[in-house]
């Protein structure tokens, strides 16, 4: 028998008489035998405190919890009150689901951080930059370095 069946078994009869498989269990298991003493302990008090009648209230008793049960009435919401906020937060959270649902689908898909946009940018190849970039393009061959210029005074003197 598994101790679980054990303890369920006896919480349910008590002290009342076991059939035999109980009896067996108890003496192989020490667990299950500790729990069956404590459980007996605690139904005998659980007796014990039943018999034993109750203290009678004290003048103003009845009065004062009245008293306390009506400043605690508006601590706790109501009903209604209940299922208002929770509506209102239910229709909040389906408005802002059908925002984000209308926003992904009407932005668009590519922009300047997208992959597209970011290859138009910055194209992989140097050579094609190199062509058409005025800066970049070597053109002394097709352009001879002029001559120095010669300030107009000098311009008729020798040269030494």
């Amino acid at each position: 028998m598994r101790c679980e069946k054990f303890r369920e078994i006896v919480e349910e009869t008590g002290d009342r008489d076991w059939p035999a498989m109980l009896h067996q269990h108890l003496r192989q298991c020490a667990a299950c035998a500790e729990y069956a003493r404590d459980w007996r302990k605690v139904r005998t008090g659980l007796t014990l405190l039943s018999a034993e009648p109750a203290p009678e209230p004290m003048l103003g008793f009845a009065a004062r919890v009245l008293r306390r049960l009506e400043d605690s009435a508006g601590f706790f919401p109501s009903g209604e009150d209940l299922l208002e906020r929770a509506g209102r937060r239910m229709v909040y959270a389906t408005l802002f689901v059908a925002l984000v649902l209308v926003m992904v689908l009407v932005l668009p898909t590519s922009g300047p951080v997208r992959a597209k946009a970011s290859l138009q940018l910055f194209p992989a190849e140097p050579a094609v930059v190199a062509e058409n970039n005025p800066f970049l393009v070597d053109d002394s061959a097709a352009n001879p370095p002029m001559a120095p210029s010669v300030p107009a005074e000098n311009r008729g003197k020798a040269t030494q």
